[in-house]
């Protein structure tokens, strides 16, 4: 899903506290298809044209009335799908600083009528470019001065699909809670899904309902009480995935429309199963750093990433991000906890206090502001909390008691 779309562009009818989509029927699908071809073919010939340029143009699209938000949004995944770029490598705040200070030596000498021409063709042989290069470059970096460089390389049909897509995911976007029932037949298909989980530092719990059924209940932007648009691009990449991995049903709790009311919405996806799992790294920084590090080696230490899911009943399911093992001993797993929420680490601590034959170090960083003596009695696993950055030395330190 390449693009969001704002509330007042989602499609949407209440029924009771329950909200729907409100899907295209045949004869709404084929008519954003030819709103859609018009909008392509717009692009396609409005290449080097200004962004105010370009959106006044299609902005002459027609359409009814009832067309408008249907039209409004195909318009803006068109243009996410576009390049646009200055017209000029060219810095626009130092060439204006350069004008300007020419402009006022040309008046304090000026004996006859000030040639602003004469000014700007100065400057433009100062930084090598012409008059005209120098005019579109002096304020390219305001809003809509960019210029189309590429328009979307998609079909019709492939535009109006992204739409469908963008619909389901803005009503995600804002939602509390997010409940997915997942069917994963193959393990590395759970730990594959999981990682892309934590390497985004979601909120996220795990349950298995059964072999291979699992419930997925995701903490959505909409919960959180700070600025949620950096955790909402992060959640929406992730729906996504879910969807793709196998979600045979979700439920979300939304807070809709300006009132923000609290509403609950389903929604029944496609089984989709081709290209799930790309190969991008998914891996948090901090441990691949763990991975790489010769420390461990040099003390005997074998890490690699985890392959396990650590399973209590009523409590979920842990998913670690890596293993270390020495000669003769059991394994330690490790997980890195993000720095969205603190209750994270004490449900991590009533896991353990409940599973005491696995040993784990769960790290967290001291700004979630956590102590280790939530973990006080707890047998076989421990709280790592580390200020700064986290360190191989530090997790050393951390697995002396455990390997």
């Amino acid at each position: 899903m390449s693009a969001l779309l704002s509330p007042d562009l989602i499609a949407t009818r209440r029924r009771g506290d329950e909200l729907k989509l409100a899907p295209l029927s045949a004869a709404d699908r084929e008519r954003a298809i030819e709103i859609a071809q018009e909008i392509l073919y717009a692009l396609g010939g409005l290449l080097g044209s200004t962004e105010e340029e370009v959106e006044l143009c299609l902005g002459g699209i027609e359409c009814t009335t009832r067309e408008k938000k249907l039209k409004t949004a195909l318009e803006r995944l068109a243009l996410s799908n576009s390049t646009f770029e200055a017209p000029t490598e060219l810095a626009p705040v130092e060439l204006r600083r350069m004008v300007f200070e020419e402009a006022a030596r040309a008046r304090a000498e000026m004996r006859e009528k000030f040639d602003r021409k004469l000014v700007l063709s100065q400057v433009g042989e100062r930084v090598g470019a012409t008059r005209e290069e120098l005019e579109r470059a002096l304020f390219s970096d305001l809003k809509g001065a960019a210029e189309l460089r590429a328009a979307p390389a998609l079909s019709a049909e492939a535009l109006v699909a992204m739409y469908e897509e963008a619909q389901l995911l803005g009503v995600f976007l804002r939602a509390v809670r997010v409940r997915a029932r997942l069917r994963l037949e193959n393990p590395a298909e759970v730990r594959t899904l999981f990682w892309k989980l934590k390497f985004r530092e979601l909120l996220f719990r795990l349950e298995e309902r059964g072999p291979g059924e699992y419930e997925l209940q995701l903490e959505g932007p909409s919960s959180l009480l700070v600025s949620s648009t950096r955790y909402g691009l992060r959640f929406s990449q992730v729906i996504g995935a879910v969807i793709r991995a196998g979600a045979t049903s979700l439920e979300a709790d939304v807070l809709w429309g300006k009132s923000k009311r609290p509403l609950t919405f389903r929604h029944a996806p496609r089984p989709i199963r081709e290209g799930a799992y790309d190969a991008e790294d998914d891996l948090r920084p901090e441990l691949s750093a763990l991975l790489e590090s010769p420390l461990f080696e040099e003390k005997g230490i074998w890490v690699a990433r985890a392959s396990s899911l650590l399973h209590v009943p009523g409590l979920g399911v842990v998913v670690p991000d890596l293993e270390f093992r020495s000669a003769g001993s059991a394994p330690v797993f490790f997980e890195l906890l993000g720095e969205t929420s603190r209750e994270a680490a004490f449900k991590r601590a009533d896991w353990a206090r409940q599973n005491p034959s696995s040993r784990v170090i769960f790290a967290a960083s001291s700004r979630l502001r956590v102590s280790p003596e939530i973990f006080e009695g707890v047998q076989g696993s421990r709280l790592l909390v580390y200020p700064g950055s986290l360190t191989p030395k530090k997790v050393l330190v951390a697995l002396q008691d455990l390997l």
